[in-house]
């Protein structure tokens, strides 16, 4: 069995998992039909997305990497993507969090773990209040 290969947590089958095959923005499509999204976080999921697609498909054309002026903005798109990204990925943090205790699959010693060497305790604070006024069901 290949490390490359793992279970898909969504059909119990080897393979990619079953979000792998959308494209974020297809499934964020799907998600806005169900929720209203909070305008802000809104933007920023916007904003990584097409920031996303300028690191994929753009950077190297973007930004002049040959001229230090063309670094300087490139480090400047970097750290401004990293600024978004860092929100998007608190946010779904505590969505997972969320679910996981909703659903009763919380793991202790995850936790645990989460709270001593990671972000749980401000994402519990910050985060996971902030919730229900990022997503309000339609």
């Amino acid at each position: 069995r290949s490390p490359l290969k793992k279970p898909d947590l969504l059909s119990n089958q080897m393979g990619p998992p079953v979000a792998d095959t959308k494209a974020l923005g297809q499934l964020l499509v799907v998600l806005r039909k169900r929720v209203d999204i909070d305008k802000a976080f809104d933007e920023c999921i916007k904003r990584t997305l097409k920031a996303r697609n300028i690191f994929v498909h753009e950077f190297s054309h973007e930004f002049d990497l040959r001229s230090e002026v063309g670094i300087r903005q490139g480090i400047k798109f970097l750290l401004d993507t990293l600024d978004d990204l860092e929100e998007v990925i608190k946010i779904m943090k505590a969505l997972i969090i969320s679910f996981g205790r909703d659903k009763e699959l919380a793991d202790s010693e995850l936790e645990k773990y989460w709270r001593e060497y990671g972000d749980l305790n401000e994402l519990e604070a910050f985060y996971l209040p902030a919730l229900t006024e990022i997503f309000k069901r339609k």
